[in-house]
Order: C-alpha cells, then structure tokens, then sequence
C-alpha cells in the first residue's frame, strides 16, 4: 500500500509483505519490499492430490480453491479387511485363509519306517497330503500312515515294512487356519478321539492314512472319520479283526 505523507509530501509504502507473499506476477508496495514489486508466489492453480501409502505435501504456493484429493467409491467397509483402518474407515470383510508355503516331494519307503526332511513349518498351520503306490503291485506296500514328527521332519510309517513310493503335499498357512494332529490306534470297529473344541460349521477331517498288521484284510485299510460333537471324533474301521494305526488332522477355518 501507497500513502501519501503530509509530512515529507512525497508517497510512501506501508506493510510488511514480502515478494513470497504476493502471487507472481502481481506488483504490489510493502514498507520491507519497497515501491513497485513484483510478487513471486507460484501459482499452484488447482492442485488434485492422489493418496498414496505415505503423505502427500501440499505445494506452497497460491491455490484457487478448486483443487482436492483424490476420493474412490471403493474406500468402503466392505472392500478393507478386518482389523485395518484406511483413512478413518474400518474394514469389515474377515480375512479368509493364507498359504505360507507348500513343500512336496517323492519319497521311497523301506522298512517300518521312513523320515523325509522338509523346511521348518508351524505345525499347527500346516496340513499334511500323502498317497502311498506299491512298487511291486501289492496293496499292502501302500498300507502306510504319513506323520508330521516335528517341525521340520515327516514320518511314513508301516505297520511292519513297506516297499513302496509316498506322494507328499504339506501346505502351511499364516492365518486363518488351526490344525490339530492326532494319532491312535483302533482294536475294535470304531474308537472316540477328544480334541479341542472346534466349531463344527468351519472344521473338516482330513486322514493321514491307516497302516495295519493285516496284510490280507483290505476292509482294515477302510476307515472313516466324523463329529459326534465339537470335541469327539469317531474313527471307525471296517473289520475288527486287527488293531489299526491311523492318523488324521482336525482343520478349523477361522
């Protein structure tokens, strides 16, 4: 601003802006810039900002009033999972299960039984998968029950030798999944196993195999596995004739 002094007669500038202060461009008059300045200010105009996973600046400078950031129509409770925060919105979908990893392999058997080192799994997120092919053609080879022994270690086991070739599959979770293994063995036609409470809606069985003394009696070999409440599993064999190691995991899916 420019005032004339009654004083000393001649003009002179009042105010403090400085030349950052006044859009480029623009001439203006302050007491600390002097008479007759240009502005320098960048015009930033409308300045559209696009959120991203860090924070983004707001450029200095002059902004008109119709700049914004960035909304989506999909920033939605339903789209975010549960337990994450985005923007002040609370996800609502709960996460469904997460593979880890997965370990497969080929091994011979010999013997009664026989260990196969894998990668060290969580045992209590990890599922086992085996089948079991004789070699010579005779269905007691495959006659086998597959075991997780520890952490890094699996187990096949027979019931005296086995001359065959397991198949493994270990898939092992990060979340969503809790796997309880339980071994036994059953001398007469159905047997109860206690575990944990489960929730039946969201839990399966799924055998480990069966390994037998007969080696004749294929209805040995014929087992079955189901709930009779949230803490027992029935396992039923179809011949009582001789005693049955078998194995399976209880899987409950959060």
């Amino acid at each position: 601003m420019i005032i004339n002094s009654p004083i000393i007669g001649k003009e002179e500038a009042v105010g403090d802006a400085a030349t950052s202060d006044v859009l480029d461009g623009k001439t203006f008059s302050s007491e600390n810039a002097g008479v007759g300045q240009t502005g320098d200010m960048t015009n930033q105009g409308s300045q559209i900002i696009t959120p991203t996973t860090s924070n983004q600046a707001i450029s200095e400078g002059y902004h008109n009033g119709s700049g914004y950031a960035e909304g989506d129509a999909n920033l939605v409770a339903s789209n975010i999972k549960d337990g994450v925060n985005i923007f002040g919105v609370a996800g609502a979908v709960e996460q469904g299960a997460v593979v880890n990893s997965i370990q497969s392999g080929n091994k011979s058997l010999a013997g009664e039984t026989t260990d196969q080192s894998i990668n060290q799994i969580d045992i209590s997120k990890s599922i086992l998968f085996c089948t079991c092919t004789s070699v010579e053609k005779k269905g007691y080879d495959a006659n086998i029950r597959a075991d997780i022994l520890n952490s890094t270690t699996l187990r096949f086991s027979a019931w005296d030798t086995a001359n065959g070739e397991a198949q493994w599959f270990i898939v092992e979770f990060s979340s969503g999944v809790s796997v309880q293994h339980e071994n036994t063995t059953i001398t007469s036609s159905s047997k109860n196993i206690t575990i944990d409470q489960v929730d039946l809606n969201n839990s399966v069985i799924i055998p480990r195999g069966a390994a037998t003394e007969s080696y004749e009696h294929i209805d040995e070999m014929l087992v079955s596995y189901r709930f009779s409440d949230s803490t027992t599993v029935v396992v039923e064999k179809g011949d009582d004739s001789y005693d049955c190691a078998v194995g399976f995991q209880v899987v409950e899916f959060d």
